[in-house]
């Protein structure tokens, strides 16, 4: 990559990291060029740690044994597939859908629910761009967060062990960015948005209600025996 090209990246990321107006509208020239409509596009916007990965597992899961099982086959013999998720909902809405950057292409499964593409988003609320799209929100303490975070990150990895000596330390500095995200989907003009709301508590507690939850949300009739076998 060119000098010249990072520079121009790095300028345009700016733009339309500033001006919502203008996010929104690559947003919509990317499902333009994909051939696609808003209410293809359901976006998980969760704060890390909130049972983003978890969700995705439950609804890949899902789609894939409903899959086998219309063909006819034994979704009892169904093994686990550790790269599943990545490879069944492999975008992010930020590097995927922001920019003229090359999207993976989803899991054809995703038919099943209405659905073309389920892009991930670690960001506050997106008011503009979102508007007229599906949004799942996942939550959950903020503190808790904090230690998952800091637990399963920074004090295994070698290389950023260094960057926050405390779990504490690392919920200073994350702590307003985190609260941000998380009131702005509890404001009012949330409502402006298809939004559902589910804690991490509640997928992780109850996570067969939480994927019929979504199915239903989304206008299907969940098989109840392949939720409980995803989960």
């Amino acid at each position: 990559m060119s000098i010249f090209y990072k520079v121009f990246y790095k300028l345009f990321y700016k733009i339309a990291e500033n001006i919502p107006a203008f996010s929104k509208l690559l947003f919509l020239f990317n499902l333009l060029l994909t051939g696609k409509r808003k209410q293809d596009i359901l976006i998980l916007a969760t704060i890390t740690k909130t049972g983003t990965h978890y969700l995705r597992f439950l609804i890949s899961y899902y789609l894939i044994l409903h899959d086998i099982q219309k063909k006819g086959g034994d979704i009892d013999d169904i093994q686990p597939d550790h790269f599943l998720i990545d490879k069944a909902l492999p975008n992010s809405w930020h590097s995927s859908y922001r920019f003229f950057s090359k999207k993976e292409k989803p899991t054809e499964n995703l038919s099943i629910i209405g659905l073309f593409d389920i892009p991930r988003s670690h960001m506050a609320l997106r008011l503009l761009e979102w508007k007229g799209f599906k949004v799942i929100h996942t939550y959950r303490n903020l503190f808790d967060q904090t230690v998952v975070s800091y637990e399963t990150k920074y004090s295994c990895d070698r290389d950023l062990k260094s960057e926050y000596e405390s779990v504490e330390e690392l919920h200073k500095a994350t702590f307003e960015s985190n609260r941000k995200q998380y009131i702005s989907f509890s404001e009012g003009s949330v409502c402006e948005i298809n939004y559902l709301r589910i804690s991490f508590d509640q997928i992780y507690i109850n996570p067969v209600e939480s994927l019929a939850l979504v199915i239903m949300w989304l206008g299907y009739e969940p098989d109840l025996r392949i939720c409980q076998l995803a989960s």
